[in-house]
């Protein structure tokens, strides 16, 4: 089973409608990309892919993957937002006040 990696500050992201929308973890961007992308086989989007899988997969930073998505969303034209902490789900909120709160947890990844 692979585990999602969630971003230590989610992205939004300005879709082609003008609504935003908020990612906040490496599979959220993931399924997106491959079910609801605009635009198909641009070199960003499949390189975001790419990186996304191998960082779910734990072979690759999640950093890596975060800055594939925010390339991919640049070459689609849909600007990004670095969404601050109140734009996180209140499973999310609650989760990270656990992780602060737990000595040897592991921390969430930027």
């Amino acid at each position: 089973m692979i585990r999602d990696v969630y971003w230590a500050i989610p992205l939004q992201v300005i879709m082609q409608n003008g609504l935003p929308r908020t990612f906040e973890s490496i599979y959220e961007a993931l399924d997106f990309l491959e079910e609801e992308w605009p635009i198909k086989y641009g070199e960003e989007h499949w390189r975001a892919i790419c990186e996304c899988r191998s960082a779910l997969n734990r072979q690759t930073p999640a950093a890596a993957a975060r800055e594939a998505f925010l390339s991919a969303c640049k070459e689609a034209a849909m600007p990004v937002v670095h969404a601050d902490r109140t734009h996180m789900s209140f499973a999310r909120r609650r989760r990270a006040l656990f992780l602060r709160s737990a000595p040897g947890r592991p921390h969430v990844s930027k």
